[in-house]
């Protein structure tokens, strides 16, 4: 799905595979917005399906989004997970959130300024010209077991947080676990959802981060999945995306990368979504 938006943030392609993702624009109190989220879910279609309905048109009926967004965007998570949460009677998704959920990355425009609200491995990043070098910029932080923050918060719940070591004798990802037994192994410190996760120290409370955006600076976004940053780091992915004229081609060629790089360590391959922003006058290529 290509989508052309006049001014800062003009081009944006989103490429699903296996996930959800999704662009609005609309306007409020004479303003234009742009909302460009994704959710990176286990059960697949209706964990998909129920917050692609949901988060958007509980964001933008926010009474503090016109003035507020970081606390709107807290807020809409927190609805739209407990909306989830309830029991299937009730419209939510009852037990199938007891050992499944998503990640979760919403990132909001308003003119030149750029808000992110982050909850899991997923991660957005900018593409930024320094010193005639372009150069990857992390906007949001991976929120990752081993963490010393999300450390510290789950084993203050009662959780552990260890790897497990694979046959070939090299440890995995940390991972989250209850006190006395070894479930569920959730390889992030916050998600939504992931019921069991919680009773651990898992947190839903998404990290909001800000931007300013600059068009002489900052050319384009990378919104993506963990399976995407699991083999590639940012740089990797910024210098791969620069060298397309189109965000399709840059889309389709780092999906094509992160498949590539799964195969070489491991016999499966992540579900991947990836998004490509162009920002401003910036059009890629050599």
């Amino acid at each position: 799905m290509e989508n052309q938006k006049k001014g800062m943030l003009h081009t944006i392609l989103v490429k699903p595979i296996r996930t959800s993702s999704t662009l609005q624009q609309m306007k409020k109190q004479d303003l234009y917005y742009l909302l460009l989220w994704m959710v990176m879910v286990n059960l697949v279609t209706k964990f998909q399906v129920f917050l692609k309905n949901l988060f958007s048109k509980t964001l933008f009926a926010e009474p503090s989004f016109a003035d507020d967004v970081p606390a709107a965007l807290r807020e809409a998570v927190r609805k739209s997970e407990a909306a989830m949460l309830k029991s299937n009677y009730q419209g939510g998704l009852g037990d199938q959130n007891e050992f499944s959920g998503t990640t979760f990355v919403a990132t909001v425009i308003r003119g030149n300024m750029l808000w992110c609200a982050n909850c899991g491995d997923s991660r957005l990043i900018v593409g930024v010209k320094e010193n005639g070098t372009l150069v990857a910029k992390d906007v949001s932080e991976d929120h990752k077991p081993d963490a010393p923050a999300e450390k510290a918060r789950i084993q203050a719940a009662g959780g552990r947080v260890f790897a497990v070591r694979y046959d070939d004798g090299i440890d995995g990802p940390a991972r989250v676990w209850l006190a006395h037994a070894d479930i569920p192994g959730l390889a992030m410190s916050r998600s939504l959802g992931d019921k069991v996760a919680h009773t651990a120290g898992v947190s839903s409370e998404p990290e909001i981060f800000e931007l300013e955006l600059q068009e002489e600076e900052h050319c384009f976004l990378v919104s993506a999945s963990d399976g995407l940053w699991e083999f590639m780091t940012s740089q990797e992915v910024v210098d791969m995306a620069a060298k397309y004229n189109s965000t399709e081609d840059a889309v389709n060629e780092l999906i094509k990368e992160a498949k590539t790089r799964w195969l070489r360590e491991e016999e499966v391959i992540d579900d991947t979504t990836v998004v490509v922003a162009c920002i401003g006058a910036w059009r890629g290529g050599n």
